[in-house]
């Protein structure tokens, strides 16, 4: 749990920007994987925790945009 929120505290938009794009692709493609892992290991992460930090991401991207 602790390791999908403190994955989804690091914004992708400036990470894409500052590495080529295979890099960050292959970044996010690694943290897929983890939460893939984490996900067959515990069955699921608990939704709530799941949505708050999904929601809470999305309030970043927003603030980020403007």
């Amino acid at each position: 749990m602790a390791l999908l929120s403190s994955s989804s505290m690091y914004p992708l938009e400036p990470l894409m920007r500052t590495t080529s794009a295979s890099e960050s692709w292959q970044r996010i493609s690694s943290i897929q994987q983890m939460v893939g892992r984490i996900l067959a290991r515990g069955g699921h992460l608990g939704g709530e925790n799941w949505e708050i930090s999904r929601s809470m991401r999305v309030a970043g991207e927003r603030e980020a945009a403007e």
